[in-house]
């Protein structure tokens, strides 16, 4: 009986640390300075579990404006000095909603909308499919409202799919997509990725990812797809799964 009790007792501590440290990553992908917010979505992706993906949609809600400091060279949209080299992130991350969006994208291989920069009022107008939004000429209120839509649609994709939802089979989807976007997304990772998780073996990518590997490497809808799809072939070590670690 009381080793019953300490071992409540040690799962509930156990829980409640990684309660806290998962708030404490969180607020710190929000932070103004990139070293911290790098190292937050280092440790969100190694999760890459339910409950980071229900905090990420609650965050595309966020419309606020964090201007990044300490970026070095990245490249993003609100870089301010070019220095011909660095890490490319095309999401617009000054804004915590398209911040949310590009790690929100990352982790479940979908492809919600959150790269887009800018958007016509006539595209608002087809999206809401409501003609009395007032025309505005600032670009930022229109993609503010862009982004409050997609950030609603991604939360009603989650409330349909979180029950289901596994790592894998967000892979495997992704794949079977005719998105490049979702491609791009599930190749990067299984070239890149850092963590290996449950179902993802050998067996499962020579089966059932390969296959699908092999059409997108014949693709014709995006050559650098492709492209990446015929290097992940190549591999036959398979050291792209070798140098992951267990999650």
């Amino acid at each position: 009986m009381k080793h019953n009790y300490l071992l409540i007792l040690l799962f509930l501590f156990n829980f409640c640390f990684s309660q806290s440290r998962l708030t404490k990553e969180l607020q710190l992908f929000k932070s103004e300075n990139f070293d911290d917010v790098t190292s937050a979505r280092k440790y969100l992706l190694g999760l890459h579990n339910k409950e980071v993906i229900s905090a990420l949609i609650e965050m595309s809600k966020d419309t606020s404006y964090v201007e990044l400091k300490n970026t070095g060279d990245l490249i993003y949209p609100g870089t301010k000095r070019f220095y011909g080299h660095g890490w490319n992130v095309r999401y617009d991350i000054d804004w915590l909603s398209a911040r949310a969006g590009w790690l929100l994208e990352e982790i479940t291989f979908q492809n919600f909308g959150f790269l887009k920069k800018e958007i016509s009022y006539n595209e608002l107008v087809e999206i809401t499919n409501d003609k009395l939004i007032l025309k505005r000429n600032d670009e930022a209120e229109r993609i503010l409202t862009y982004r409050k839509i997609i950030a609603d649609e991604a939360e009603k994709w989650w409330m349909k799919n979180e029950n289901e939802w596994t790592d894998y089979y967000a892979l495997s989807e992704a794949l079977k997509s005719y998105n490049v976007y979702r491609w791009d997304l599930a190749i990067h990772y299984l070239r890149f990725g850092d963590y290996i998780f449950e179902n993802l073996n050998i067996e499962n990518y020579t089966k059932e990812l390969k296959p699908k590997l092999i059409e997108i490497s014949n693709s014709k809808n995006s050559e650098s797809t492709s492209f990446q799809a015929k290097l992940l072939l190549n591999d036959d070590e398979n050291y792209w799964y070798s140098n992951k670690k267990i999650k």
